[in-house]
């Protein structure tokens, strides 16, 4: 089925010139998402394999702004969501994409209208429920209950390992997106840096800030000796959340996560580590 758009009434503003955030232009900030987005495959060693999986994704990152080339769009304007406009660019822009698309095969049923949905929530949950859209074009291909089916069937059809894959790079484009619109991670990239393996001295001195109990810690440096899955009980005050860090010495991970019960306790856990 063929989606009619009527595209004659806009005209797009410049890709150089339009301000995406205050004092950038929406060129400079995809290209900062890309960076962004490869630090954090690198960092999270994600690799390439130039699947349609990585070419979903590229997409996104290159067409998930260009909504806010929309004349009724403007840096700190409410009410035009750009996300949607960037739908109806991609729309009213087919040769582009087709362009890009046309050097490949693997494409699948689904693909395109996939990406729409990617770029229309990039900004929301992902999930099958119909967005409410103000743009009169776009209600008309919302409506239409065959890009629900087939954005559907086409993550259906994915293996699970791909949906995996997907949910993954979606994620680190998100991220990306989120540091080139913050100029404070543009100075400040420590969250781009490779991660500095655990050492026992490093937990050490930690634990030992508010001094430390010889006997408590023969028990907790036998964390350092736990198998890849392993469940830690012990009382309140027994210093699990500090120690727990001996758990990954040798185990050279990626990254670690903490789920803490409150904020507080999150705080103190951050500034025990900075320290």
């Amino acid at each position: 089925m063929t989606l009619r758009i009527d595209c004659s009434r806009v005209r797009w503003d410049d890709i150089h010139v339009k301000e995406s955030h205050p004092k950038k232009p929406l060129d400079k900030h995809i290209k900062e998402v890309k960076n962004f987005y490869e630090e954090l495959r690198s960092l999270f060693r994600i690799y390439r394999i130039d699947d349609e999986i990585d070419l979903l994704i590229d997409l996104v990152i290159q067409y998930h702004d260009m909504g806010k080339l929309h004349p009724r769009w403007r840096v700190g304007k409410k009410g035009a969501r750009h996300s949607e406009y960037s739908v109806l660019w991609l729309l009213c822009n087919r040769d582009s994409l087709n362009r890009t698309l046309n050097s490949y095969s693997i494409c699948r049923n689904g693909f395109i209208k996939t990406l729409y949905m990617l770029i229309f929530k990039h900004h929301s949950t992902i999930n099958l429920t119909p967005p409410s859209v103000k743009d009169h074009n776009l209600r008309k291909v919302f409506s239409n209950d065959m890009i629900w089916h087939d954005y559907y069937e086409y993550i259906k059809n994915l293996d699970f390992k791909d949906r995996i894959r997907l949910a993954d790079l979606y994620g680190l484009f998100k991220i990306a997106d989120i540091l080139s619109a913050d100029p404070r991670y543009i100075e400040n990239r420590d969250i781009l840096q490779s991660p500095t393996p655990i050492k026992v001295e490093d937990v050490k001195y930690i634990v030992s800030n508010g001094g430390i109990d010889k006997e408590r810690w023969i028990e907790q440096t036998a964390l350092k000796d736990l198998n890849n899955l392993a469940l830690l009980r012990a009382y309140t005050g027994w210093g699990k959340t500090t120690a727990s860090l001996l758990y990954t010495v040798d185990k050279e991970p990626v990254k670690i996560f903490y789920l803490l019960p409150t904020i507080t306790a999150i705080n103190k856990f951050y500034e025990k580590l900075r320290s």
